[in-house]
């Protein structure tokens, strides 16, 4: 299911549609469709490494039909359409592209949840994409069961963290440090989903605190360990570092074997129930 921004302004349909194409174009994950009709312009957005998708519509005709919008505001005949089902994180990111082109435009905000068009605030627009994705779960329960669950901070710093990937290794690349690589679990009979981070033994790791579970395979031994417990024995061997971020922890380069001695002759609970392994693009906010 698609949801809809639509844009207005007041007492004028006027803007500079060139300037616009541009300034869209020049976006950052951002592609201009030109083999499109002359009437509709479509950019597409596709961040390939949050799986982000969203399309911005510049056409001739308005496609929006309400008795809500007050005469002063005219249908300027963009709009911007996105998943319903995207977590906050995904949406914020949508939404720092529309708050430019409404500064940039002069331009008003319209959802079928607003009583009018509305300059842009971010708290608004957030809101009626949050309502209508709850009311939407509510009617399609059993629908939601297909995907798994995790609190909406955790999933932002996951987010986060894969966008930030490469910086933190570059940050870092005289220790010979590596960003851990994430994987994602759930209990069969259950939609919470679990953080796990993979480590294969050689070079320091630079972990996030929102992990939860630690995955140490060197391709002879395979263990899988809850987070917090393994912190209790080798947190002191981990320095917070600065990412600019949330909590991140890197392992100290010298203290490498003896953490993963501590791993490999440690008699750590292996999990006593069956983890399934899904895809983060299945993990929802709600």
């Amino acid at each position: 299911m698609k949801f809809k921004y639509y844009f207005f302004k007041e007492n004028t349909r006027n803007f500079d549609r060139a300037d616009l194409l541009e300034y869209l174009n020049e976006t950052k994950y951002v592609t201009l469709d030109m083999e499109t009709r002359e009437a509709e312009k479509i950019a597409y957005y596709d961040n390939e490494d949050i799986n982000l998708k969203a399309q911005f519509i510049i056409g001739e005709k308005s496609v929006i039909n309400s008795t809500q919008i007050s005469p002063q505001y005219l249908d300027v005949n963009i709009r911007v359409e996105l998943e319903l089902l995207y977590p906050s994180y995904k949406l914020n990111k949508i939404l720092n592209i529309v708050e430019t082109m409404c500064k940039r435009y002069n331009l008003m905000v319209y959802n079928e949840t607003f009583n009018d068009a509305l300059p842009f605030k971010r708290q608004t627009c957030v809101k009626a994409y949050q309502m209508i994705k709850q009311a939407y779960k509510n009617k399609h329960e059993d629908e939601f069961m297909d995907y798994s669950k995790m609190d909406a901070t955790t999933l932002e710093h996951v987010y986060q963290y894969i966008e930030q990937k490469n910086h933190l290794k570059e940050m870092y690349k005289d220790d010979n440090a590596e960003p851990v690589e994430f994987e994602f679990y759930r209990k069969p009979a259950s939609r919470n989903a679990f953080v796990a981070a993979k480590w294969d033994g050689l070079n320091p790791f630079i972990i996030p605190a929102d992990a939860q579970l630690f995955i140490y395979d060197d391709g002879i031994i395979r263990k899988v360990i809850n987070f917090s417990l393994l912190m209790k024995n080798i947190g002191k061997c981990l320095e917070v570092i600065d990412s600019g971020l949330f909590t991140i922890y890197m392992l100290n380069p010298k203290m490498v074997k003896k953490v993963r001695k501590n791993i490999t002759k440690g008699k750590y609970p292996e999990p006593q129930i069956a983890l399934k392994e899904i895809e983060l693009k299945d993990i929802l906010d709600i």
